[in-house]
């Protein structure tokens, strides 16, 4: 909460004073600062900080090397996903595309992101207590894939035909450009969802079903 608050009123004072580009990164930069240092107090206050030794982490790594094998290049190919296009348009294509990007991926992928999350965590958990059973699972899994599918297919749908009645849309005339990439946008945000729900499934058949 403090940190969105310090990013709604140091944008806003930004966007005041004309400094735009300069008070937004000073204003993230504050409120991870202050995200961290929250973070640190609370966690002395608790004595969580007490314990924390390095042969301690290190024991903590060594038995837990099945989840770091499976998490560590999800998390790496998520970040490059989510972070690189971002550095790719804005050294490519300018700052305008990057707004475009990002307010297509709050109102598409966000919410598909959520929902594929909870997708995954239920035929995790399917798969782990049914491992016995592969036809049941494997049932399951088509089922749901069928459902996510039709699912993209409507947003993708749904988002050609905002495209073509982009001009009654409620939105600012110097968003008039974001018209040109919602297609673009959308199969490179919709098509990353095709396999996500399965994307933990094979921890399920290794020691993580324990």
């Amino acid at each position: 909460v403090l940190q969105a608050l310090i990013v709604l009123a140091g944008f806003t004072v930004a966007a005041v004073a004309d400094a735009t580009a300069g008070g937004m990164l000073l204003t993230t930069l504050v409120s991870y600062l202050a995200f961290a240092s929250c973070g640190l107090v609370i966690a002395a206050c608790n004595g969580s900080l007490q314990g924390v030794r390095l042969t301690r982490i290190k024991s903590v790594l060594r038995s837990n090397q099945e989840f770091l094998k499976y998490s560590t290049p999800q998390t790496l190919v998520d970040s490059a996903l989510a972070h690189g296009i971002i550095f790719v348009l804005a050294v490519f294509a300018g700052a305008n595309i990057v707004g475009y990007y990002n307010f297509m991926q709050r109102i598409i992928k966000a919410p598909i992101a959520l929902l594929s999350g909870a997708i995954a965590q239920v035929l995790f958990r399917l798969c782990a207590t049914n491992r016995d059973e592969p036809a049941r699972v494997s049932g399951v899994l088509v089922r749901t894939y069928r459902f996510f599918a039709v699912g993209l297919i409507v947003a993708l749908l749904s988002l050609l035909l905002a495209r073509e009645f982009f001009e009654y849309l409620p939105i600012a005339d110097r968003w008039a450009g974001l018209r040109d990439y919602v297609l673009p946008f959308s199969v490179w945000m919709l098509s990353s969802f095709l396999l996500s729900p399965f994307a933990m499934l094979p921890v399920a058949y290794g020691r993580q079903r324990e």
